[in-house]
């Protein structure tokens, strides 16, 4: 059986709970947004993670805005910030960084003025670093014996007649070792016992 608590009792408890000074925030909305005229489809191919910042006079904070390579429209999203601060001005930035680590867009917004028990909605826009490092296209990592050049290629993919020659001797030699003068007609297993 469960009892009830009495009306009286309750308001009383309530009453006691409460402080003197009452806990204001400040609440910030930022929506982030991409610079188009910056940021063109090439750039934002290489984009993997994006980290948002909220300095105030006591302290920097971070966090991770959960981007995904190839998931990043132009409307990244919008990201709250509370502070317990009563004066004062927070300045947020959003950095945007590729999938091999270094930074190519940023932006920034701020100050903005901390008044409590208010709520700030604002637009924060990421524009391209000029100059940011991309990965070039059609880069070619040298293969070749020397390290230094690539082997010749075949015409239409296919394998220059030197490795033609090592792989025929290789499937000729067979993986048992056996090199038969017929060739390696069937698989290199041994037969069930």
């Amino acid at each position: 059986m469960k009892r009830a608590a009495p009306a009286g009792l309750l308001a009383a408890a309530l009453a006691l709970g409460a402080c003197d000074k009452t806990a204001t925030f400040a609440y910030f909305n930022i929506d982030v947004v991409l610079d188009r005229a910056t940021i063109d489809d090439e750039l934002l191919d290489l984009i993997q993670t994006c980290s948002a910042t909220a300095t105030t006079p006591t302290r920097e904070e971070m966090a991770d805005m959960r981007c995904m390579r190839h998931r990043i429209g132009n409307d990244v999203g919008v990201f709250q910030y509370t502070t317990s601060l009563t004066s004062g001005s927070v300045t947020f930035g959003v950095t945007l960084y590729n999938y091999f680590g270094p930074a190519v867009a940023e932006g920034q917004l701020g100050p903005l003025g901390i008044a409590p028990g208010g709520t700030v909605d604002m637009q924060l826009v990421v524009h391209g670093i000029p100059g940011a490092p991309r990965v070039p296209s059609g880069t070619v990592t040298p293969v070749g014996q020397d390290g230094a050049t690539p082997d010749t290629a075949a015409p239409y993919g296919g394998v220059d007649a030197a490795s033609d020659a090592a792989d025929a001797a290789a499937v000729e030699a067979g993986a048992d070792g056996a090199g038969d003068a017929a060739g390696d007609a069937g698989p290199d297993v041994a037969p069930d016992a």
